[in-house]
Protein backbone atom coordinates (compact mmCIF):
# COMPACT_ATOMS: atom_id res chain seq x y z
CA UNK A 1 0.00 0.00 0.00
CA UNK A 2 1.48 3.15 -0.59
CA UNK A 3 0.69 6.78 1.18
CA UNK A 4 -0.31 9.68 -0.55
CA UNK A 5 -0.16 12.97 0.04
CA UNK A 6 -2.65 15.34 -1.33
CA UNK A 7 -1.23 18.95 -2.08
CA UNK A 8 -3.30 21.78 -1.59
CA UNK A 9 -2.01 23.43 -4.79
CA UNK A 10 0.02 22.56 -8.21
CA UNK A 11 3.66 24.18 -9.31
CA UNK A 12 2.55 27.37 -11.87
CA UNK A 13 -1.23 27.06 -10.90
CA UNK A 14 -2.69 30.58 -10.71
CA UNK A 15 -3.90 31.59 -7.29
CA UNK A 16 -5.08 34.72 -4.87
CA UNK A 17 -3.05 35.78 -1.93
CA UNK A 18 -4.08 37.64 1.06
CA UNK A 19 -1.39 40.10 0.62
CA UNK A 20 0.23 42.39 3.28
CA UNK A 21 1.21 45.80 1.56
CA UNK A 22 2.60 48.18 4.03
CA UNK A 23 3.91 51.88 4.25
CA UNK A 24 4.46 54.50 6.69
CA UNK A 25 2.75 57.81 7.00
CA UNK A 26 2.62 61.09 9.15
CA UNK A 27 -0.49 61.75 11.11
CA UNK A 28 -1.65 63.98 13.35
CA UNK A 29 -0.97 63.85 16.47
CA UNK A 30 -3.83 62.13 18.10
CA UNK A 31 -2.99 63.42 21.81
CA UNK A 32 -2.90 66.70 21.06
CA UNK A 33 -4.26 67.35 17.71
CA UNK A 34 -1.18 68.76 16.36
CA UNK A 35 -0.77 71.61 18.76
CA UNK A 36 2.08 70.18 20.60
CA UNK A 37 0.96 70.48 23.93
CA UNK A 38 -2.00 69.48 26.23
CA UNK A 39 -3.60 70.91 29.25
CA UNK A 40 -3.95 68.96 32.26
CA UNK A 41 -6.89 69.47 34.91
CA UNK A 42 -5.43 68.53 38.12
CA UNK A 43 -7.62 67.39 40.99
CA UNK A 44 -8.17 70.70 42.66
CA UNK A 45 -9.03 71.99 39.10
CA UNK A 46 -5.68 73.92 38.27
CA UNK A 47 -4.98 73.45 34.60
CA UNK A 48 -1.45 72.81 33.79
CA UNK A 49 -0.25 73.14 30.36
CA UNK A 50 2.70 70.36 29.57
CA UNK A 51 4.30 69.71 26.20
CA UNK A 52 3.16 66.55 24.62
CA UNK A 53 4.54 63.14 25.08
CA UNK A 54 3.01 60.78 22.36
CA UNK A 55 4.72 63.38 19.52
CA UNK A 56 8.06 63.96 21.00
CA UNK A 57 10.78 61.52 20.43
CA UNK A 58 13.72 60.72 23.06
CA UNK A 59 14.12 64.21 24.34
CA UNK A 60 13.30 66.27 21.19
CA UNK A 61 10.84 68.47 21.43
CA UNK A 62 7.42 67.55 20.53
CA UNK A 63 6.52 67.48 16.32
CA UNK A 64 2.51 68.09 16.45
CA UNK A 65 3.02 64.32 14.18
CA UNK A 66 3.51 60.85 14.31
CA UNK A 67 4.87 58.25 12.80
CA UNK A 68 2.87 55.12 11.79
CA UNK A 69 2.92 52.36 9.50
CA UNK A 70 -0.34 51.31 7.83
CA UNK A 71 -1.11 48.01 6.59
CA UNK A 72 -3.30 46.74 4.03
CA UNK A 73 -4.51 43.65 3.14
CA UNK A 74 -5.62 43.23 -0.34
CA UNK A 75 -6.05 40.04 -2.92
CA UNK A 76 -3.31 39.66 -5.40
CA UNK A 77 -3.20 36.84 -8.08
CA UNK A 78 -0.05 35.67 -8.60
CA UNK A 79 1.55 31.92 -10.19
CA UNK A 80 3.51 29.28 -8.07
CA UNK A 81 6.57 27.96 -7.43
CA UNK A 82 7.43 24.63 -6.77
CA UNK A 83 6.25 23.31 -3.35
CA UNK A 84 9.22 24.32 -0.74
CA UNK A 85 8.61 22.90 2.92
CA UNK A 86 5.76 20.46 4.29
CA UNK A 87 5.37 20.80 8.31
CA UNK A 88 3.74 19.81 10.43
CA UNK A 89 4.23 23.74 12.83
CA UNK A 90 0.14 24.89 11.57
CA UNK A 91 -2.05 25.48 14.16
CA UNK A 92 -2.86 22.56 15.91
CA UNK A 93 -0.16 20.68 14.74
CA UNK A 94 -2.07 20.87 11.54
CA UNK A 95 0.19 20.00 8.18
CA UNK A 96 1.88 23.15 6.34
CA UNK A 97 2.76 23.85 2.53
CA UNK A 98 4.49 26.93 1.83
CA UNK A 99 5.42 27.61 -1.41
CA UNK A 100 8.07 30.15 -1.51
CA UNK A 101 7.63 32.33 1.29
CA UNK A 102 3.72 31.61 0.69
CA UNK A 103 1.97 29.65 2.90
CA UNK A 104 -1.26 27.66 1.63
CA UNK A 105 -3.65 29.07 4.50
CA UNK A 106 -2.60 32.25 2.94
CA UNK A 107 -3.83 31.17 -0.74
CA UNK A 108 -7.34 30.79 -2.42
CA UNK A 109 -8.23 29.27 -5.64
CA UNK A 110 -10.97 32.15 -6.01
CA UNK A 111 -11.16 35.99 -5.56
CA UNK A 112 -14.30 35.96 -3.59
CA UNK A 113 -13.22 34.27 -0.39
CA UNK A 114 -9.43 36.07 -0.50
CA UNK A 115 -11.01 38.75 -0.24
CA UNK A 116 -13.38 37.90 2.54
CA UNK A 117 -10.11 36.86 3.98
CA UNK A 118 -8.21 40.04 3.25
CA UNK A 119 -11.42 42.17 5.18
CA UNK A 120 -11.46 39.86 8.11
CA UNK A 121 -7.41 40.22 8.42
CA UNK A 122 -7.80 44.11 8.07
CA UNK A 123 -10.33 44.53 10.89
CA UNK A 124 -8.53 42.32 12.99
CA UNK A 125 -5.36 44.22 12.11
CA UNK A 126 -7.70 47.94 12.86
CA UNK A 127 -8.43 46.49 16.63
CA UNK A 128 -5.24 45.41 17.15
CA UNK A 129 -3.71 48.99 16.25
CA UNK A 130 -6.20 50.88 18.29
CA UNK A 131 -5.67 48.34 21.36
CA UNK A 132 -2.33 49.36 21.10
CA UNK A 133 -3.06 53.25 20.97
CA UNK A 134 -5.09 53.02 24.09
CA UNK A 135 -2.53 51.70 26.23
CA UNK A 136 0.05 54.17 24.71
CA UNK A 137 -2.23 56.89 25.82
CA UNK A 138 -2.83 55.52 29.27
CA UNK A 139 0.78 55.25 29.92
CA UNK A 140 1.60 58.62 28.60
CA UNK A 141 -0.94 60.10 30.76
CA UNK A 142 0.19 58.34 33.98
CA UNK A 143 3.15 59.58 33.18
CA UNK A 144 2.46 62.98 32.26
CA UNK A 145 -0.27 63.03 35.58
CA UNK A 146 3.80 62.61 37.04
CA UNK A 147 5.89 64.82 35.59
CA UNK A 148 2.85 67.43 36.42
CA UNK A 149 3.54 66.29 39.58
CA UNK A 150 6.67 66.58 39.68
CA UNK A 151 7.41 70.13 37.84
CA UNK A 152 5.14 71.69 40.10
CA UNK A 153 6.51 70.46 43.21
CA UNK A 154 10.20 71.71 41.60
CA UNK A 155 8.68 75.17 40.98
CA UNK A 156 7.09 75.02 44.84
CA UNK A 157 10.41 74.48 46.21
CA UNK A 158 12.50 77.06 43.88
CA UNK A 159 9.84 79.49 44.56
CA UNK A 160 10.67 78.91 48.27
CA UNK A 161 14.37 78.94 47.72
CA UNK A 162 13.96 82.80 46.06
CA UNK A 163 12.03 83.61 48.86
CA UNK A 164 15.09 82.95 51.17
CA UNK A 165 17.32 83.89 48.97
CA UNK A 166 15.43 87.54 48.52
CA UNK A 167 15.13 87.80 52.61
CA UNK A 168 18.63 86.78 53.34
CA UNK A 169 19.19 89.97 50.60
CA UNK A 170 17.27 92.40 52.24
CA UNK A 171 18.97 91.29 55.42
CA UNK A 172 22.54 91.29 53.85
CA UNK A 173 21.71 95.09 52.60
CA UNK A 174 20.10 96.53 56.06
CA UNK A 175 23.25 95.31 57.96
CA UNK A 176 25.61 98.60 58.56
CA UNK A 177 28.81 98.19 56.87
Amino acid sequence: MTATVEIPFAEGQEVWWAGNASEKVTVECPECCGTRAITMVKGNGEEVSLACGMCSLGFDPPRGTITEWVWNHAPQKLTLGPLTSVDNHGPDGATRYCYGSFRSEDLFNNEGPCQLDCNRRNTERAEQVEKQAIARLESKRSNLAHSASYWATQCRTIREDLKRAEARLAACKKTPK
